[in-house]
């Protein structure tokens, strides 16, 4: 009996597994895995495609306001999948995941902000108004005068491929210049003269998706490399990007953020909300498992 493929296995549910295992296997280059591989990460993405447009829509009904509505979720343009062709063929191979991403997603911005001083807070009825903090205590009681709380989620924002490209280009042409005319420290240009690195010609190694770490270093995708996955930082965390879109999108990781003391808080809403829980029981519930 013919041993099952991974594409095969993760449709009866092996989905956990299946990845860890490609992902394991490193670069893959041969038939007919590449294209079982590519199979698994076209499914999984479709999935995904079809929970976004879910918890945008859920969201915008409880009353979350995007900071840009139309470009909360906007799924792949008709050129984009011609672009990525392009793409790859010029600057190196995209892991199998992000290629997926790309032919199902456009952008995402899953953020939402709204700045609210402590005067306005006050000056709200409580009951039209829902804040909670893990702590269970009163948002006001942690503001000062001078203090503003901006709401969001801790939500993910990925630029659309030509975004995340120009942003890598425009960065490259401008440490050129530096580097030609002598602003480049003393490391840099040793590192690149070591390693025998041309700063003359134009590579695309990292894809920054359009967040960013604690740090403030950008968050991106690996190129070059035909794996099934990438590691993407998450401030200290070294996560999959599958795994990373599982926590957001499947468990509620979207729906935390912080204020502007950096307490941890759960939701802030003006307006009659259900607690938490319930939020994000009624944000996840049916969404396709990946």
């Amino acid at each position: 009996m013919p041993e099952q493929s991974f594409f095969s296995r993760y449709l009866t549910g092996d989905r956990k597994n299946v990845w860890d295992e490609l992902q394991a296997l490193g670069e893959i280059v041969e038939e007919p895995l590449r294209s079982d591989a590519l199979a698994v990460a076209r499914e999984t993405m479709r999935r995904v495609k079809i929970n976004l447009e879910l918890i945008v829509h859920r969201l915008k009904k409880l009353g979350f306001q995007f900071l840009e509505s139309d470009g909360a979720f906007v799924p792949v343009q008709f050129h984009t999948l011609q672009f990525l062709d392009d793409f790859e063929q010029q600057w190196g191979t995209l892991p199998f995941s992000v290629r997926a991403w790309y032919e199902c997603v456009h952008s995402v911005n899953l953020f939402a902000s709204k700045t609210i001083s402590k005067d306005l807070i006050q000056s709200l009825d409580p009951t039209l108004i829902a804040l909670s903090f893990y702590n269970g205590s009163n948002l006001s009681d942690h503001l000062s005068d001078n203090d503003e709380l901006r709401w969001y989620m801790h939500g993910i924002t990925f630029l659309s491929l030509e975004e995340s490209l120009t942003e890598v280009l425009e960065t490259k042409k401008k440490f050129q210049q530096d580097w030609a005319a002598g602003k480049v420290d003393d490391w840099t240009r040793d590192y690149y003269l070591k390693n025998k690195i041309d700063p003359a010609v134009l590579t695309v190694d990292f894809l920054p998706v359009g967040m960013a770490m604690s740090t403030c270093e950008p968050m991106g995708f690996e190129v070059g490399m035909a794996k099934a996955d990438c590691v993407i930082s998450d401030d200290d965390d070294e996560i999959s990007f599958v795994d990373f879109l599982r926590g957001r999108l499947l468990f509620g990781g979207l729906l935390h953020g912080h204020c502007a003391r950096n307490q941890l808080y759960d939701y802030l809403y003006i307006g009659k909300m259900p607690n938490h829980l319930q939020v994000i029981s009624e944000v996840v519930e049916g969404l396709l498992l990946f």
